[in-house]
């Protein structure tokens, strides 16, 4: 089984708390970063990830009801948490995964779409389909 990044891992259980419980993102945020070890270059990249998928729920969700077959509503919390996170992270951030593969202990098989695609790829479609061509860089005249 492949190795879990405790840093990813932490950001879905804080994910969950804010979306499903209503948590305060900076009261769950410094909680869980209170029981975790975690290096300081992962508390920064930690603190990254819950506070820009939080940011821009809207613009992520938008995109992924797009790529997903069902209503976002009707996908298990926990998928849909790492989907919000890798959707943030492969818009915005400069180093992404190359997949989602150290989330499979959350996800079935059955319900994961996107298990052999990376995130760069699922969000490239995306935006592509979202906003057209204007989401295509223009070659410099």
């Amino acid at each position: 089984m492949p190795k879990v990044d405790p840093v990813r891992d932490a950001a879905v259980q804080v994910l969950l708390r804010v979306f499903e419980h209503g948590a305060f993102l900076d009261l769950a945020s410094d909680a869980l970063l209170s029981k975790k070890q975690l290096s300081e270059r992962g508390k920064r990249f930690f603190t990254q990830l819950v506070c820009g998928t939080v940011r821009h729920r809207l613009l992520v969700d938008h995109i992924l009801q797009r790529l997903v077959t069902q209503p976002l509503e009707h996908l298990p919390r926990p998928i849909l948490a790492i989907l919000r996170m890798a959707a943030f992270q492969a818009l915005f951030c400069n180093q992404v995964a190359t997949g989602i593969d150290p989330h499979k202990r959350r996800a079935r098989k059955k319900i994961w779409p996107f298990r052999h695609r990376t995130s760069r790829e699922c969000c490239r479609t995306a935006t592509t389909k979202v906003f057209g061509q204007c989401a295509t860089p223009k070659s410099s005249e």
